[in-house]
């Protein structure tokens, strides 16, 4: 319970009662397994989510959907909204992994290793993440067309955005860039915590130059806007909520088994006819389910490579090295993109306006929440809102943002708790947690996250070893290249920018002067000062990409076609955030849920008789 200490007892207790009332507690997993389905889909996270529902439209096709975790209807705080951040360090819910010792980042993390917690669980990530909705930049998605990646413009997946997307805000439902009836709702995320924090920052924005409009519209770069978030009814609302809970029940033809860890996908010859994969139900035995049609990884960008790499399909040096049979040699593994976020900027003010965990713990709140779904613990992680900057580091004829402004309402330093939790979750020492951050319980406060959108640095997941059990090699080379570095730097300066102007002037905001004790030998503020801080703050943002990449059938760089079939094997198809091929300019998961349902079209196609 410790990782959960602010989060009340009675939240717990209410919510599963909701859940109970809800019907969640209905059978989920299938009774018996059939030998053989016509699709066998490897995570039931946001794509995998997507696929079970869509394919599962067919009647007549057969549909198994495999996670390795448990159902997150079992687990109560998922659901809380201002809970997130006691999921990250959940080893219930999350895969737990860690970076291998970065030589240029993550230097005050234990062995130098940082975090990266994984969704283990129903909904994968968008079960534990901050559950923020963002696109990107049309141009990404129109760079990955000139690149290989035919039909995945702008405009060939934009129709797929709107098709999972039911947007509340009705500003925005009434453009064509929005969808109102699809599974996926998307809601302000203050609308039910009113903060005169972030209409200073959006004031701030305008008095700067910028706009304030549609980060997720067609053209984001220079503006401001309040956050939009995955929340319905004042709880989290998960890929797996949104698609596949509604129809839990009234399809026969779609088969759930939680506790499935998959081990490899079986082959015959360069067909894939299905999975190898434990069942927690039984026994040790490694069960194996054909796959008539396609056996589909929707694993996401860690446990994807992986499985293809057990299965024989990756680098021929790598899997030689580990005495694995090479099927096919594909660069599997290869192109990891993150984005990486810099946590330290913390700012006090002096009127009442942000959200402080020990507010969250009032009996007030607990009783707003619980029978009105309102309040602090309603709000998603405390995202207030986003803003997407040109650098003067990126190519002039680049119109896409380089960096992310994130505005969160909770300072760490306002409690322990929230101290201890953020230590916790990076891999970082409590007492250095504390010099960094603490000194300020009970004050109100914020941070203003830069984030690098389009980092130079890339890296590698490879296998430790052949046992499915271990855990893979997570290089992600964070900060490796200079211009990421000084990239960084001019995002830390953008955030000064905005909190030095008159409508955070009004709030009596000032930057929080806690000295990191590794970086005492350079003055603090000057850009040598935030170098050093950097490479030992800066952490994940959660969005691993492009490790099965997308691309050209004839690029040797690429694992899987345009069509999301992997390169010289039939029967085998990838769905997840591994094919991006390159990182777009803003958070994943809705661009995840639109790859899912584009491929489940595609999919569908390629099965049709055009005689029906």
């Amino acid at each position: 319970m410790t990782s959960l200490a602010w989060i009340p007892v009675v939240i717990l207790i209410a919510y599963a009662v909701h859940y109970a009332m809800n019907g969640s507690d209905r059978p989920l997993d299938a009774e018996r397994l059939l030998a053989s389905y016509d699709y066998v889909i490897v995570g039931a996270g946001s794509a995998g989510s997507v696929l079970a529902a869509r394919l599962s439209e067919d009647p007549e096709a057969t549909v198994l959907l495999l996670e390795a975790g448990s159902d997150d209807a079992r687990v109560p705080e998922v659901a809380v909204p201002m809970a997130t951040f006691s999921l990250w360090n959940n080893r219930d819910v999350t895969w737990s992994y860690k970076t291998t010792p970065q030589r240029d980042a993550c230097q005050s993390m234990t062995n130098q290793r940082c975090s990266w917690p994984r969704g283990r669980l129903l909904g994968g990530s968008s079960s534990i993440n901050a559950m923020i909705y963002l696109r990107g930049h049309p141009d990404d998605y129109d760079r990955w067309s000139a690149t290989g990646c035919d039909g995945w413009s702008y405009e060939q997946v934009l129709p797929y955005f709107v098709k999972s997307e039911r947007n509340l805000n009705r500003n925005l439902a009434s453009s064509s860039q929005h969808g109102v009836n699809g599974p996926m709702t998307v809601a302000d995320a203050n609308q039910s915590f009113s903060s005169e924090l972030l209409d200073a920052f959006l004031k701030a924005g305008v008095s700067l130059g910028y706009e304030v409009g549609d980060v997720n519209g067609e053209q984001p770069t220079g503006k401001f806007m309040h956050n939009q978030a995955n929340v319905e009814n004042g709880r989290r609302q998960s890929v797996f909520d949104a698609y596949v809970r509604p129809v839990i029940g009234a399809r026969n033809n779609l088969h759930i088994k939680t506790r499935a860890l998959v081990h490899r996908v079986l082959l015959h010859g360069n067909r894939a006819v299905g999975i190898q994969v434990q069942l927690e139900s039984e026994s040790a035995d490694l069960v194996k389910i054909s796959a008539s049609r396609e056996v589909i990884l929707a694993a996401g960008s860690v446990n994807t490579p992986k499985i293809l790499m057990l299965s024989g399909i990756g680098r021929r040096d790598h899997l030689e090295s580990l005495h694995i049979p090479v099927v096919v040699d594909l660069p599997v593994g290869d192109n990891l993109q993150d984005h990486v976020l810099f946590p330290v900027l913390q700012f006090t003010v002096n009127a009442s306006v942000s959200i402080r965990v020990d507010d969250a713990k009032s009996v007030t709140e607990i009783l707003k929440y619980a029978v009105l779904k309102r309040g602090i613990l309603s709000h998603p992680a405390g995202i207030m809102g986003h803003a997407f900057l040109k650098s003067t580091n990126q190519r002039a004829d680049d119109i896409r943002p380089y960096i992310k402004l994130v505005l969160n309402g909770v300072m760490l330093g306002g409690s322990e708790e929230g101290t201890r939790q953020y230590s916790a979750i990076v891999n970082q020492d409590l007492e250095l947690g504390r010099h960094v951050f603490g000194g300020y319980e009970g004050r109100h406060g914020f941070h203003l996250y830069p984030v690098i959108l389009h980092p130079d640095s890339i890296g590698t997941i490879r296998l430790a070893s052949s046992d499915p059990g271990d855990i893979p090699l997570i290089e992600p080379a964070y900060l490796s290249q200079e211009n990421d570095i000084a990239m960084m730097v001019e995002g830390i300066r953008l955030a000064e920018s905005v909190v030095n102007t008159e409508p955070f002037a009004i709030l009596g905001a000032k930057m929080t002067t806690n000295r990191h004790p590794n970086c005492l030998d350079h003055e603090f503020d000057s850009d040598r000062y935030w170098v050093c801080v950097i490479r030992h703050m800066a952490a994940t943002e959660f969005h691993p990409v492009g490790t099965c990449k997308m691309g050209s059938r004839n690029d040797s760089t690429t694992v899987v076609d345009p069509d999301l079939k992997v390169k010289g094997i039939e029967g085998l198809r990838i769905v997840d955030a591994s094919v991006i091929p390159s990182l777009i300019s803003g958070n994943t998961n809705a661009p995840v849920v639109m790859i899912a349902e584009k491929a489940a079209d595609v999919i569908k196609e390629s099965y049709h008789d055009p005689d029906d």
